[in-house]
């Protein structure tokens, strides 16, 4: 028997992802589905202002028709996971692991913050700055990022800013931040994370943030996140299992609009760093590579993965465009056929440039 909970805790699902997700307050929801995984975004253009006229016709002058623009948007990330709940199990551990409570847990520890993720991701990769360049104090680089989305015509409420923490801790350290006003004081003394110039601050462990990234300013207005619960399933004794077997699947996905990236700006100060191991493959001749300290949302959301046979790792910004593309990672793993005992390189890369890289690997075929 088969309990559909997508239609019976629709509501709750969906108010835990608006209090659970980080990222909320920077995506909006301006879409309309069309179809199973198809939405439409439109955006509506606006006229000059000119001189009104006190005699003729037109006197406000003449009317310009507005041809809103419409993007269909296919969402790409269909996401699924399934366990089960042994009867004798539920009972050991005194109802511990009832399925109603395990599924909860799984949207909040394991959904939500891959959502987050991948969002941050995209917003990286379609931000309209990434600065690679240190111009001094740790408070100069959130302020010269604020004035970069302002000259980008950014509305000056609902910026957030998402700081990862070992830069958040350096920056409570800068000297001009601690001079800055009373709010950095009361932050320092009690703890307590507020507003940077103007801006709701949001501190998140380096896992959430995409690789190297040390702070991403956004705006709402720029990026919308469709996400569609699919369907989440409590099989009650089903064929072969003596207890629960709980499924669940999700549509979602985060689309930076190109007429608004101005109002995302991301700083990157160092390369980002991760590791790669190599193992046999399948069948003879491939190797199976894991990726470690990387999130696989990151690749998903659009930065890619790319390799060279050499042992020398890229710098920051530096041009690997004619790296080659590796596999779509799945669960963190891949396979190629590469030959045995070759010293390769992998990196990241967004729009033919380095963001991170990883050392080298020795593979093993």
């Amino acid at each position: 028997m088969a309990i559909n909970y997508a239609s019976k805790y629709a509501g709750i699902v969906d108010e835990k992802f608006k209090l659970g997700a980080m990222t909320g307050q920077a995506v909006n929801s301006d879409y309309d589905f069309i179809g199973a995984k198809t939405v439409s975004v439109y955006e509506v253009p606006t006229v000059a202002l000119q001189d009104y006229k006190r005699t003729g016709n037109d006197r406000y002058g003449t009317p310009a028709e507005l041809e809103n623009t419409k993007q269909e948007l296919t969402l790409n990330m269909d996401r699924s996971f399934s366990f089960s709940i042994d009867r004798g199990n539920y009972e050991d551990t005194q109802m511990s692991n009832a399925a109603g409570q395990a599924l909860n847990r799984q949207i909040e520890e394991v959904v939500i913050p891959e959502i987050d993720k991948y969002r941050l991701a995209k917003m990286f990769a379609g931000a309209g700055t990434i600065d690679t360049e240190t111009i001094g104090g740790y408070y100069e680089e959130i302020l010269k990022a604020s004035e970069a989305v302002s000259e980008a015509n950014t509305p000056l409420t609902g910026r957030v800013l998402f700081v990862k923490t070992a830069f958040f801790n350096k920056l409570k350290l800068d000297s001009a931040f601690i001079k800055a006003s009373d709010a950095a004081q009361d932050m320092l003394m009690k703890g307590s994370i507020g507003m940077i110039d103007g801006m709701n601050v949001f501190v998140l462990p380096s896992a959430y943030m995409p690789m190297g990234c040390d702070f991403i300013v956004a705006h709402a207005k720029a990026t919308t996140a469709p996400t569609k619960l699919a369907e989440y399933k409590i099989h009650k004794d089903p064929p072969g299992i003596n207890g629960w077997l709980v499924e669940g699947r999700v549509y979602f996905d985060a689309f930076v609009l190109n007429a608004k990236k101005g109002s995302i700006y991301a700083k990157q100060s160092a390369i980002g760093s991760f590791k790669v191991t190599s193992a046999k493959g399948s069948a003879s001749g491939k190797s199976r590579f894991t990726l470690q300290g990387i999130d696989e949302a990151v690749i998903r959301a659009g930065m890619k993965l790319v390799y060279k046979a050499t042992e020398t790792a890229p710098t920051l910004g530096s041009d690997i465009s004619a790296w080659t593309e590796a596999p779509m990672p799945n669960g963190g793993s891949f396979e190629m056929e590469i030959a045995n005992g070759t010293k390769i390189t992998f990196a990241l890369a967004h729009e033919g440039k380095a963001h991170a890289a990883s050392e080298v690997v020795t593979v093993i075929a």
